[in-house]
This record gives structure tokens, sequence and C-alpha cells, in this order.
């Protein structure tokens, strides 16, 4: 199981159980402001206030829910002013995935995928343009603006014990501790559950507070998810039998980062929402008439960033998840990926699955009922899709343009977020009817764009062979990705 799979389960119950939090009174001002306004009145509040958060409705990666702090730091980078902005994104690793991405080398980086509704993110670009753009501000403008990663994803354990413990129980214990990074541990599920439900907002709050107390001097943008504004969680049995087990301190600990923040600064809180009376972006205070302002009610928030609702809201972008490519055969067979179940989304996972192999398989959910990892069943044996025996075809039909036969039998099916509605959308394709030649050459020159950037190394260098004589040669790593994907920031 996955570690984005466990937090965007956990996702799912906060939204379910904490139906008895606090309501909050709807602001009475009705100001709206668009354009170049939102940043004008927005450094207002951060001067005032010094720290804005900012969570994203749709995901950390989605080019329509991140455009606001986008704006805001390119207005940052314009102006004249000698205090530091410093970003924290809900990340563990993130000096090590700009270096990645420095070094060349974005396709080492793990990439997590999703099959699901729009309103939900997409998570397997893994923010490559952001992270190619937020490099350039720090190299470019070094005095000015920092990146840090405020998530906390290690499990603790205790040598003498030999066994997992929690974080509030390291105080009161001797000997060796060692951090596990999540994707290394092998810590027992109730251990990361427990982590995840208790100590995740906590361990993350420290690491930002940390950074506000050394720097008193500095301003700061906190972009965090969703569901780490809510005012408070709230508790079922199960988790009731799991304080009580391991004595946890639910003063301490078991709180939202919204909360821990709330209570020591008083942040400015900016609530993203797709909203279907907006036609431009726009920043409001959230009035009953134009914004409903009671589905927010159990979290905090001073101002709504509302997204105009379009066909095209949220779309993957490069669609990485939908590359033929060694990584995306590893991400499925890894189950790194979560899946919902209903007829539009299997569709979405039988041609995604018949693309990479050839079969159109069964899909069986691995937990039924539930959004997470599912097992695809090669219908003529019965037995579960081995990844692994595809990745010597891919080149050799990469080669042959079986790829391109496969989508060309019927392109409105790829015409989805989730496999390729990026590209057609990039493309201006409207007519879905017929796959012209002409069309064909351009939708493959945007998949080997992806390729020459997640693919392993004969994957690039075919890639990038394919693209030099319609785009010239480089020897820049992400120059192809940039030419078709990076016109975004």
């Amino acid at each position: 199981m996955t570690k984005n799979f466990v937090l965007f389960t956990l996702f799912i119950l906060f939204g379910v159980i904490f139906a008895k939090s606090q309501n909050q009174e709807t602001p009475t001002f009705t100001n709206d402001y668009s354009g170049d306004s939102i940043e004008d009145f927005l450094f207002e509040k951060l001067y005032e206030n010094r720290i804005l958060i900012i969570p994203e409705c749709l995901s950390h990666d989605s080019y329509d829910a991140i455009q606001l702090p986008i704006r805001l730091f390119k207005r940052w980078q314009s102006i004249n002013n000698s205090k530091k902005l410093f970003i924290g994104l809900e990340q563990d690793n993130l000096d090590e995935n700009f270096e990645f991405v420095r070094n060349d080398e974005y396709y080492k980086i793990e990439r997590f995928a999703t099959i699901c509704p729009s309103a939900w993110g997409l998570f397997s670009t893994r923010r490559l343009n952001e992270y190619l753009f937020y490099i350039d501000l720090m190299d470019t403008n070094p005095e000015k603006f920092e990146f840090f990663g405020f998530e906390n994803s290690y499990h603790y354990y205790s040598k003498n014990l030999e066994r997992y413990v929690l974080p509030s129980q390291l105080d009161t214990l001797t000997g060796a501790i060692e951090k596990i990074p999540y994707l290394k541990s092998k810590a027992p599920m109730i251990i990361k559950y427990a982590y995840s439900r208790f100590f995740r907002d906590y361990l993350s709050f420290k690491s930002i507070e940390n950074k506000i107390k050394n720097n008193p001097d500095a301003y700061f943008i906190i972009i965090i998810g969703n569901a780490h504004t809510l005012k408070k969680w709230s508790f079922n049995k199960a988790d009731y039998q799991i304080i009580d087990a391991y004595n946890i301190d639910t003063i301490k600990y078991a709180h939202t980062l919204g909360y821990y923040l709330k209570r020591n600064y008083n942040p400015l809180f900016i609530q993203s929402k797709i909203d279907t009376l907006t036609t431009k972006p726009t920043l409001t205070t959230g009035n009953n008439s134009k914004i409903d302002t009671n589905s927010y009610r159990h979290f905090f928030y001073d101002y709504f960033y509302l997204i105009p609702n379009s066909k095209d809201v949220n779309i993957e972008e490069p669609p990485l998840l939908s590359i033929p490519s060694v990584s995306n055969l590893n991400l499925l067979k890894n189950k790194n990926f979560q899946y919902y179940n209903n007829d539009k989304f299997k569709l979405v996972a039988q041609k995604l699955i018949y693309l990479f192999t050839g079969v159109t398989p069964k899909i069986e959910e691995d937990t039924p009922g539930q959004v997470g990892p599912c097992t695809f069943i090669n219908p003529k044996t019965e037995k579960q899709i081995d990844f692994d025996l595809y990745k010597d075809s891919l080149m050799i039909w990469y080669k042959d343009g079986t790829f391109l036969k496969r989508i060309s039998e019927n392109p409105t099916q790829y015409n989805h977020r989730s496999l390729f509605k990026g590209i057609f959308r990039l493309m201006g394709k409207e007519n879905f009817e017929t796959f012209t030649i002409s069309e064909q050459n351009e939708f493959m020159s945007y998949l080997y764009a992806a390729l020459s950037v997640i693919g392993n190394k004969n994957e690039r260098d075919y890639a990038r062979e394919k693209l030099e004589p319609g785009f010239g040669p480089s020897k820049n790593y992400y120059f192809y990705f940039k030419r078709l994907y990076g016109v975004r920031y």
C-alpha cells in the first residue's frame, strides 16, 4: 500500500467524520478581486499577517489550482523588496527532488497516479513544470525566495525494542532510534495509520514553526492540501482504541495543520474552489449569494479563490501516467495508484492497460467498495497481468506504430483527463471522428516530449532522436519538454 493511497484514504475518512465540527460565521464583505487586483490585495494582507495559507481544492500539481501562488511569486520577483519569501510545500523530499531535476534525473522521482473523478487530484506529473519554475526563481533570485518541504514521512524504529514506535514514544525510550523513510518502512499498518492520523500534521507544523522562528523578518506562503485546513478531526471507535492503546496525548497531537497554524500565528486562509458562476479567476470573501460557504463551514477560511468551472478544468498536462514507458509499467506493477470504481473510470483504466499491453483487462478492486489500487486480470488466462513481460515490447511498439494504432481505433475513448485530454487540448483537437496523419504526427511529438524526461535511457534517447528533426538538436535535458509543455508559467 502506497503512502499516497494511505493519505488519500485518510482524506476521504476525514471528509466523512468531521460532521460535528463547529460552524464558521460567513464573512459579511462583498468585495471581489480579479486580475492584478488579486495580487495587490493579497500582498497588503501578506504584509499585515506575514503568513498566507493557500489550500488547493484540486491537487498539488493542478495547473488551475496552483495559479494563485504562481501569480504571487511572479509579483514578488518583480517588486523592490529586501525581504525574503519562504514557500512551504507539502513534500518530504523537496531538496532531493530539486537535485534530481537540476541533475537531469527527473525520471528517478517516484510518481503516484489516479484514475478518478475530475474534482479529485491528479498526481502523476509530480510538479515538473512547477519544479522548473521554482528552481529558476531560487537560482536567479536567491535573496528573495526559498522553497522548503515540511512533510515528515519518516517512521521510527527502536533497535532496543526491535520494533517501530510512534513519535509520542520517543522521549521515553533509550538506545538508538533509526529514522526509516516511509517508502522503505516495514512498519505494521496500525503504526502507519496512527502516524498519518495523529502525528503527521503536528510534525509538519513543527517543521514550519522552525522555519518561522529562524527567519523572523521573512514572509511565508504555505501551500497545503485542503483536508489539512479542517478545524479539527473527529475520532471514530477504532481511533479511540488506538489512542488508548498507545496513550496518545490528543491535546498535543491529533490536530490539523491548519489548527496549529491558526492557534499559533493566525495566518490568512485562502481556499480554492471550482465555481460554475465565475467566468474569470476571482478572489472573494464569499457571501452566500455568490458562493456556497456551507460546505466550507468545517474549514478555516478568510477568502476564496474561485476557478471557473469549464470542461478543461484540472486536466493532467502533461499526461505522464498514460505515456508508455518502463516507469509507468513499474508504477502499475507496484500499485502506486488509486482507482475509482465505476463504469466510466473502468473504461479509462481498461484503455490505459490496453494501450500498454494489448490486453483489455478485467478489473478487481483490492479492497471492494473503497478507492485504492486494483488488480488487472488477463481474461484469456484468468491470471494477473505481469507488467514486467511487456517492458521489452515498448520500444518495438513505438517503432512499428502499435501505440498509435491502438489510440487511433477510438480516439474519443482516450480523450479523458487521466489519459490524453491534456495533449488533445494543446493540439486544439475537437473532432474525434477522425485522426489525421498530421494530427498523429503532432500527437506523437507530445508523447516523445514526455518520454524524454520520464523514460529510461533507451526510451529517452529514442524520444530525443525522434524530436530532433522537427525541433532541432539540444543537449538541454528539458528542451523538448519545455518546447511542448512548458508554456504555462
